[in-house]
């Protein structure tokens, strides 16, 4: 490995949820380490930004995709673009994600769909039509998940969370019984707190001191999830435990 070269130079990820919160931090991370970068979500706008800041020109290369992830089509043609620009996948990330506040009797029916649609039912659609791209190349799929129990505001939130860590669980041991997938491992990152991102404050007002934090956390999670992609092919890193206020946030 040339040591003046970044870990992930060459390397090709696939973030989804890349144009706010943490999917955005960790493609900055990733981009950082060399990876070029295909960046999936909802707004065109955002992914475009993400897009111009993580380009390093003679590096890597990053393409754009605005998709609802919910629709199998979509996520089929994500796949294809990945394909034709890049020719294959090395990372995927599972970053999109929504979180709405409410126990388990106040949550209602359409803001936890919302939620199942994007955390679970979108990551099944993502994985399975770009795990092909990563045949004969290795690789990790990434999974967020969280620490314990769910907390009783959040009580769909930590089901849904759940449901991803269920999925990484069934993907890893289908990758173990074929020689198809070889080398390409599910890894799940579980956050505690489970990240959300800091809403703007109106009229263009400077961010509250809380916000800042949150947006420095929301940071170092993403340089620690880019850092745990960077291991050598015969490491197999299944899980990473991520905690708030841990040193160096």
């Amino acid at each position: 490995m040339d040591p003046d070269k970044p870990p992930l130079a060459g390397k090709v990820a696939l973030v989804t949820g890349a144009g706010r919160g943490l999917g955005r931090e960790i493609s900055l991370a990733l981009a950082a380490q060399g990876a070029s970068l295909v960046l999936a979500g909802r707004d065109p706008d955002q992914l475009a930004e993400v897009g111009r800041l993580a380009l390093r020109p003679g590096l890597n290369q990053t393409l754009t995709r605005p998709l609802d992830l919910g629709e199998p089509d979509q996520t089929t043609a994500l796949a294809e673009a990945a394909a034709q620009a890049f020719g294959g996948l090395d990372i995927v990330v599972h970053a999109a994600g929504r979180g709405r506040p409410g126990s388990f009797l106040e949550a209602g029916p359409e803001a936890v769909w919302a939620m199942l649609r994007t955390r679970v039912w979108g990551a099944w659609l993502v994985t399975r039509a770009c795990l092909p791209l990563m045949a004969g190349r290795g690789g990790d799929v990434v999974f967020l998940a969280a620490v314990g129990q769910p907390d009783p505001a959040w009580a769909m939130r930590g089901v849904v969370l759940a449901g991803a860590e269920a999925l990484a669980e069934a993907l890893r041991q289908e990758l173990g019984r074929d020689a198809r997938w070889a080398g390409i491992r599910a890894l799940t990152v579980r956050l505690h707190p489970p990240r959300s991102f800091p809403p703007e404050r109106a009229n263009g007002l400077a961010p509250l001191p809380s916000q800042r934090r949150a947006r420095r956390e929301l940071a170092e999670t993403a340089r620690r999830v880019a850092l745990a992609l960077t291991h050598p092919p015969e490491v197999a890193v299944r899980e990473l435990v991520i905690n708030a206020g841990e040193p160096g946030e």
